[in-house]
């Protein structure tokens, strides 16, 4: 099975998290354009320790992949 690479990652990340990040975050914050940056770092570390269980990324990526929040 082909692994996938940081590039499609990221790119699942913003569509299928990042979107429930910023109403989380619009919530939060009365509507102001605040982010939250631990959040995002945190839910990109879920996210990946998820592909990594699921063994659609290797445990090298998982390891080395810097977190992009």
């Amino acid at each position: 099975m082909k692994k996938l690479t940081k590039k499609e990652v990221l790119a699942m990340f913003k569509q299928e998290v990042l979107p429930v990040i910023r109403e989380k975050e619009a919530e939060y914050r009365c509507g102001h354009q605040t982010v939250d940056t631990p959040m995002r770092r945190e839910e990109w570390n879920n996210y990946v320790d998820y592909l990594y269980s699921d063994k659609l990324i290797t445990q090298r990526q998982l390891d080395n992949w810097s977190n992009p929040y």
